[in-house]
């Protein structure tokens, strides 16, 4: 007799030390926060150039569904504005003013997208990560959601995994366009996580101020090293097999 043995599913706990944060805006599937604009079409439109022929809309977009199937979001907590004033200067502010936002300098990327149209802005965002098996999760713009992710606020794509670093930060490229403002309402994403994997992934949210702790310590690359920390880390525990 053959028996067939379930596969273990992948194991993505997410960790915050903001009980505001974990009960208001927790990371969830994609597919349970569609966009209003989506939600609002029918499945089938009539075709404005062919007279009783009807199309179909966003609502069957394969590319677009299965990217929500199969993916998570992780939502901004509070209001955030930008502002961008006559000599391009950019200022920020939260409704709460304590989301901390830096960027990195401008040499660090060449002469690709140029300081004077474009800067760098990390948000850091209150949630740290572990997988319990090594696995790259790709990053993704959270483009659908919000016009501004396609006017003034790009979050360029780009794979972590979870199993060496824990860190959860969006990083996206601000165009400077002079007397520009918006506003990223509370609960918008900031971006797609997407598991690269045909496994079942189990991704869970917790509130563990200790944990936190534990995993920040543990995800130190300034402390590991100069330059390269994540890369150093991760040989070090790949050869020494450390969970």
């Amino acid at each position: 007799m053959l028996f067939k043995f379930r596969e273990k599913p992948v194991h993505l706990d997410i960790f915050t030390d903001d009980l505001y944060v974990y009960e208001y805006f927790p990371i969830v599937k994609s597919s349970n926060n569609y966009p209003t604009w989506w939600k609002n079409i029918d499945k089938n439109i009539e075709n404005p150039n062919i007279r009783g022929i009807t199309s179909n809309s966003m609502k069957r977009c394969a590319g677009f569904l299965d990217l929500f199937k199969n993916s998570y979001i992780v939502p901004l907590w509070e209001e955030l504005v930008f502002n961008i004033d006559s000599n391009n200067n950019v200022s920020h502010f939260s409704s709460s003013d304590s989301i901390h936002i830096s960027s990195h300098p401008p040499y660090q990327r060449g002469d690709f997208l140029p300081e004077n149209y474009y800067t760098h802005v990390k948000i850091s965002t209150p949630w740290v990560a572990r997988s319990n098996i090594s696995l790259n999760y790709l990053s993704v713009s959270p483009t659908w959601y919000d016009s501004n992710f396609i006017d003034y606020f790009h979050v360029p794509p780009g794979i972590k995994d979870y199993y060496f670093t824990s860190s959860m930060n969006a990083h996206g490229i601000l165009r400077k366009e002079s007397g520009a403002y918006f506003i990223l309402k509370a609960g918008t994403p900031l971006y797609h996580i997407l598991p690269i994997t045909e496994k079942k992934v189990k991704l869970n949210c917790h509130y563990d101020p200790e944990e936190v702790r534990k995993i920040d310590s543990l995800t130190s690359f300034n402390r590991f090293s100069h330059n390269h920390g994540y890369y150093k880390i991760k040989k070090y525990l790949k050869k020494n097999n450390i969970k």
